[in-house]
């Protein structure tokens, strides 16, 4: 890979052409960069490859919030669907007999406790649903490995004094 490819792929590739000395030509190289041009796209790198890791540490724990969060909301969904179902089948059984009207008000509210966690739940998986934890690090990884050769090619020119 040359220079100029790597400089694009981090977005630099206006730094070619700015650097005293180092011309680039349908994408090849002429003469090496100066020592200046090295150092700053190593430090770049070093940089990107510290923010990547960074934003997966970052994105490890967003991940186990909403797993653990999904699995709060789930059991008390499936706690207050029993209670309303309970709550109903009590109704049923009542008839037209005493207390059914402060059975029904109890069963209102309980539907409406049950569809205020449905919408927390729905809310929650929007939140959640970008790509998972493992397709972020797998393209993390790639990022950083393919940083890590951008690093290396730079490291294997010879040093200029």
């Amino acid at each position: 890979m040359k220079i100029s490819a790597i400089l694009l792929v981090l977005g630099l590739s206006g730094l070619c052409s700015s650097c005293v000395g180092h011309q680039v030509s349908r994408g090849a190289v002429a003469e090496p960069p100066n020592k200046d041009t090295f150092d700053y796209v190593r430090d770049l790198i070093t940089k990107l490859i510290d923010k990547l890791q960074s934003a997966q540490a970052e994105d490890q724990t967003k991940g186990q919030f909403c797993a653990t969060e999904r699995q709060q909301l789930a059991v008390q969904l499936q706690e207050a669907q029993a209670a309303l179902d309970s709550k109903e089948k009590e109704i049923e059984a009542m008839g037209d007999g005493e207390g059914k009207e402060e059975a029904v008000v109890e069963y209102d509210q309980l539907s409406k406790e049950l569809e205020q966690l449905r919408k927390q739940d729905n809310a929650l998986a929007a939140q959640c649903i970008t790509d998972s934890y493992e397709e972020k690090k797998r393209r993390r990884e790639q990022t950083i490995a393919g940083l890590k050769d951008a690093y290396d090619i730079l490291d294997s020119f010879p040093k200029q004094n």
